[in-house]
Parts: C-alpha cells; sequence; structure tokens
C-alpha cells in the first residue's frame, strides 16, 4: 500500500481537477470494436456493489439447496426469500 498527502505537494482541489480531467480524456478514447465503453479502476466493482445492494447477492440453486441442507442439519431456518439464479 502506498499513501501519499498530495497536499504536501500541490493544492488538492488542483489535484481533484487534473485527475477528473485525466479520467475524462480517457473515457474518451476510441473503443476497440465490441467495446462500449472505458472503465476506470474501481468503476465495475462499484456498479456491482450498487447493484447487490438493491437486488441481493444471487445465489446458484444447487449452492442455496446445500446450504438449506447444512441448515437444517444444525436446527437454522433459512430465509424465506431466496434469489437465486
Amino acid at each position: 500500500m502506498l499513501v501519499i498527502d498530495i497536499e504536501a505537494f500541490r493544492p488538492l482541489v488542483d489535484f481533484q481537477t487534473d485527475a477528473d480531467g485525466l479520467a475524462a480524456i480517457i473515457k474518451a478514447l476510441p473503443r476497440r470494436a465490441g467495446f462500449d465503453e472505458i472503465l476506470l479502476p474501481g468503476e465495475r466493482g462499484s456498479r456491482t456493489e450498487a447493484a447487490r445492494g438493491k437486488t441481493g447477492i444471487p445465489i446458484p440453486a444447487k449452492l442455496w439447496d446445500e446450504l438449506a441442507a447444512m441448515a437444517k442439519a444444525d436446527g437454522v431456518r433459512m430465509p424465506d426469500i431466496r434469489g437465486a439464479s
């Protein structure tokens, strides 16, 4: 891990403005055939987190059934709602 105090080198607002500008330049670059968007680090994860926050984490039916069997063996009640895929 690397931690840098940006304000030790320049005003933070200037750095943020430059970072936003660079992101805009990268996003505007031409895309390869078959790609609709250029994603920056963290964007895919942030989108997945937001979607999972709304709809939950998908659990395949087979895994759900295995969890239900373990829960039953231990006397644990499973939730009534199942978002299996």
